[in-house]
Protein backbone atom coordinates (compact mmCIF):
# COMPACT_ATOMS: atom_id res chain seq x y z
CA UNK A 1 0.00 0.00 0.00
CA UNK A 2 3.19 2.33 1.01
CA UNK A 3 4.40 1.83 -2.47
CA UNK A 4 1.16 3.06 -4.00
CA UNK A 5 1.10 6.16 -2.06
CA UNK A 6 4.31 6.91 -3.06
CA UNK A 7 3.08 6.83 -6.61
CA UNK A 8 0.52 9.00 -5.80
CA UNK A 9 2.93 11.42 -4.09
CA UNK A 10 4.43 11.27 -7.78
CA UNK A 11 1.42 12.36 -9.63
CA UNK A 12 1.48 8.36 -10.70
CA UNK A 13 -2.14 7.83 -10.23
CA UNK A 14 -2.41 5.26 -13.11
CA UNK A 15 0.02 3.10 -11.33
CA UNK A 16 -0.90 3.93 -7.95
CA UNK A 17 -4.53 2.23 -8.71
CA UNK A 18 -2.79 -1.46 -10.04
CA UNK A 19 -0.86 -1.67 -6.95
CA UNK A 20 -4.09 -0.95 -4.44
CA UNK A 21 -5.57 -3.32 -6.51
CA UNK A 22 -3.23 -5.93 -6.72
CA UNK A 23 -3.04 -5.65 -2.91
CA UNK A 24 -6.95 -5.53 -2.67
CA UNK A 25 -6.92 -8.61 -5.20
CA UNK A 26 -4.92 -10.62 -2.73
CA UNK A 27 -6.58 -9.94 0.37
CA UNK A 28 -9.69 -11.30 -1.39
CA UNK A 29 -8.12 -14.99 -1.67
CA UNK A 30 -7.28 -14.89 1.94
CA UNK A 31 -9.37 -17.91 3.26
CA UNK A 32 -8.54 -16.41 6.86
CA UNK A 33 -7.00 -12.83 6.62
CA UNK A 34 -5.74 -11.55 9.82
CA UNK A 35 -6.26 -8.35 11.70
CA UNK A 36 -3.24 -6.62 10.27
CA UNK A 37 -4.63 -7.77 6.36
CA UNK A 38 -7.99 -6.22 7.03
CA UNK A 39 -5.91 -2.88 8.22
CA UNK A 40 -3.92 -3.18 5.11
CA UNK A 41 -6.94 -4.11 2.92
CA UNK A 42 -9.04 -1.32 3.70
CA UNK A 43 -6.34 1.20 3.61
CA UNK A 44 -5.68 0.03 -0.38
CA UNK A 45 -9.69 0.47 -0.30
CA UNK A 46 -9.53 3.89 0.63
CA UNK A 47 -6.95 5.24 -1.75
CA UNK A 48 -8.15 3.60 -4.24
CA UNK A 49 -11.35 5.54 -3.28
CA UNK A 50 -9.43 8.56 -3.32
CA UNK A 51 -7.86 8.10 -7.00
CA UNK A 52 -11.17 6.92 -8.81
CA UNK A 53 -13.12 9.86 -7.80
CA UNK A 54 -10.42 11.58 -9.47
CA UNK A 55 -10.90 10.19 -12.75
CA UNK A 56 -14.55 10.09 -12.52
CA UNK A 57 -15.74 6.33 -11.45
CA UNK A 58 -17.75 7.96 -8.49
CA UNK A 59 -19.61 4.86 -7.93
CA UNK A 60 -16.68 2.48 -7.95
CA UNK A 61 -14.94 5.11 -5.40
CA UNK A 62 -17.86 5.25 -3.21
CA UNK A 63 -17.97 1.40 -2.86
CA UNK A 64 -14.20 1.45 -1.89
CA UNK A 65 -14.79 4.28 0.69
CA UNK A 66 -17.57 1.83 2.13
CA UNK A 67 -15.67 -1.03 2.38
CA UNK A 68 -12.68 1.03 3.74
CA UNK A 69 -14.99 1.72 6.40
CA UNK A 70 -16.46 -1.52 6.98
CA UNK A 71 -13.02 -3.45 7.36
CA UNK A 72 -11.83 -0.42 9.77
CA UNK A 73 -14.26 1.36 11.28
CA UNK A 74 -12.53 3.19 13.95
CA UNK A 75 -10.09 5.13 11.49
CA UNK A 76 -11.80 8.86 11.47
CA UNK A 77 -9.39 9.56 8.19
CA UNK A 78 -11.80 7.07 6.37
CA UNK A 79 -14.81 9.59 7.54
CA UNK A 80 -13.14 12.02 6.59
CA UNK A 81 -12.44 11.06 3.19
CA UNK A 82 -16.07 9.87 2.55
CA UNK A 83 -17.71 13.17 3.99
CA UNK A 84 -15.86 14.90 1.43
CA UNK A 85 -16.57 12.71 -1.47
CA UNK A 86 -19.97 13.17 -0.31
CA UNK A 87 -20.32 16.69 -0.28
CA UNK A 88 -18.09 16.67 -3.32
CA UNK A 89 -21.13 14.59 -5.10
CA UNK A 90 -23.80 17.09 -3.35
CA UNK A 91 -24.84 14.04 -1.13
CA UNK A 92 -25.28 16.86 1.89
CA UNK A 93 -27.24 15.09 4.19
CA UNK A 94 -25.21 11.83 4.20
CA UNK A 95 -21.86 13.69 4.24
CA UNK A 96 -22.92 15.13 7.67
CA UNK A 97 -24.16 12.00 8.81
CA UNK A 98 -20.72 10.92 8.37
CA UNK A 99 -19.07 13.83 9.54
CA UNK A 100 -21.40 12.92 12.60
CA UNK A 101 -20.02 9.89 12.83
CA UNK A 102 -16.43 11.08 13.18
CA UNK A 103 -16.88 13.45 15.99
CA UNK A 104 -18.35 10.74 18.09
CA UNK A 105 -14.59 8.91 17.48
CA UNK A 106 -12.63 11.84 17.69
CA UNK A 107 -14.85 14.49 18.96
CA UNK A 108 -11.43 16.65 20.44
CA UNK A 109 -9.58 16.30 16.94
CA UNK A 110 -11.43 16.28 14.46
CA UNK A 111 -9.32 17.29 11.34
CA UNK A 112 -9.83 21.26 10.13
CA UNK A 113 -11.15 20.15 6.70
CA UNK A 114 -14.09 17.38 8.03
CA UNK A 115 -15.12 21.27 9.84
CA UNK A 116 -14.86 22.97 6.89
CA UNK A 117 -16.89 20.33 5.04
CA UNK A 118 -19.44 20.31 7.64
CA UNK A 119 -19.80 24.23 7.13
CA UNK A 120 -20.04 24.06 3.53
CA UNK A 121 -22.54 21.44 4.06
CA UNK A 122 -24.61 22.95 6.19
CA UNK A 123 -24.56 26.58 4.24
CA UNK A 124 -26.12 24.54 1.41
CA UNK A 125 -29.04 23.70 3.16
CA UNK A 126 -29.59 26.85 4.85
CA UNK A 127 -28.64 26.35 8.71
CA UNK A 128 -26.20 29.34 8.80
CA UNK A 129 -25.86 29.42 12.38
CA UNK A 130 -24.64 25.76 12.15
CA UNK A 131 -22.60 26.92 9.19
CA UNK A 132 -20.65 29.78 11.27
CA UNK A 133 -19.76 27.74 14.37
CA UNK A 134 -18.27 24.84 12.11
CA UNK A 135 -16.73 27.21 9.46
CA UNK A 136 -15.16 29.18 12.75
CA UNK A 137 -13.69 25.83 14.60
CA UNK A 138 -12.15 25.22 11.04
CA UNK A 139 -10.51 28.43 11.14
CA UNK A 140 -8.87 28.25 14.32
CA UNK A 141 -7.51 24.69 13.36
CA UNK A 142 -5.93 26.70 10.65
CA UNK A 143 -7.60 25.11 7.66
CA UNK A 144 -6.98 28.76 6.18
CA UNK A 145 -3.57 28.38 6.54
CA UNK A 146 -2.99 25.04 5.21
CA UNK A 147 -1.57 24.82 1.04
CA UNK A 148 -4.09 22.85 -0.29
CA UNK A 149 -8.16 22.52 0.62
CA UNK A 150 -8.42 18.94 -0.37
CA UNK A 151 -11.89 19.48 -1.29
CA UNK A 152 -12.65 19.53 -5.42
CA UNK A 153 -14.10 23.13 -5.88
CA UNK A 154 -12.44 24.49 -3.77
CA UNK A 155 -9.68 26.48 -4.82
CA UNK A 156 -7.59 27.14 -1.99
CA UNK A 157 -8.19 27.41 1.91
CA UNK A 158 -8.00 30.80 2.29
CA UNK A 159 -11.46 30.40 0.35
CA UNK A 160 -12.72 29.96 4.32
CA UNK A 161 -12.21 33.85 5.14
CA UNK A 162 -14.51 34.69 1.86
CA UNK A 163 -17.25 32.08 3.35
CA UNK A 164 -17.39 33.55 6.57
CA UNK A 165 -17.00 37.22 5.68
CA UNK A 166 -19.93 36.62 3.44
CA UNK A 167 -21.85 34.52 5.85
CA UNK A 168 -21.20 37.29 8.50
CA UNK A 169 -22.05 40.15 5.75
CA UNK A 170 -25.68 38.05 5.41
CA UNK A 171 -26.38 38.27 8.96
CA UNK A 172 -25.33 41.95 9.79
CA UNK A 173 -22.40 41.63 11.19
CA UNK A 174 -20.29 43.81 9.59
CA UNK A 175 -17.08 43.90 11.95
CA UNK A 176 -16.42 40.03 11.61
CA UNK A 177 -17.58 40.11 7.88
CA UNK A 178 -14.89 43.27 7.37
CA UNK A 179 -11.97 41.15 9.05
CA UNK A 180 -12.89 38.29 7.26
CA UNK A 181 -12.29 39.45 3.99
CA UNK A 182 -10.16 41.64 4.40
CA UNK A 183 -8.35 38.37 5.71
CA UNK A 184 -9.20 36.55 2.02
CA UNK A 185 -7.62 39.60 0.41
CA UNK A 186 -4.17 39.17 1.95
CA UNK A 187 -4.05 35.58 1.94
CA UNK A 188 -5.49 34.55 -1.56
CA UNK A 189 -3.45 33.39 -3.91
CA UNK A 190 -5.77 32.92 -6.50
CA UNK A 191 -7.63 36.03 -6.91
CA UNK A 192 -7.93 37.68 -9.93
CA UNK A 193 -7.82 41.84 -10.32
CA UNK A 194 -10.76 41.94 -10.95
CA UNK A 195 -12.29 39.84 -8.26
CA UNK A 196 -9.81 41.27 -5.38
CA UNK A 197 -11.72 44.89 -7.13
CA UNK A 198 -15.21 43.61 -6.16
CA UNK A 199 -13.99 42.11 -3.06
CA UNK A 200 -12.57 45.78 -1.52
CA UNK A 201 -15.77 47.14 -2.85
CA UNK A 202 -17.99 44.59 -0.79
CA UNK A 203 -15.69 45.54 2.03
CA UNK A 204 -15.86 49.38 1.53
CA UNK A 205 -19.55 48.90 1.79
CA UNK A 206 -19.82 47.34 4.98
Amino acid sequence: VWNGISLIKLAQSSEALQVFTSVIDKYEELQSPSQEDHTEAAMAYFYRATQRKLINRRSEANDDFNKAIQLDPKNATYYEGYAVFLYESEQLNKCLAQIQILETLVPEDIDARALFTKGLALLKIGKRNDALEALEKAKEKGFGERSDSGIIGIREPAEIYERLGYLYRDMGRKTEAKANLTQFLTQSKTLSPSAAHDIQGDIDKL
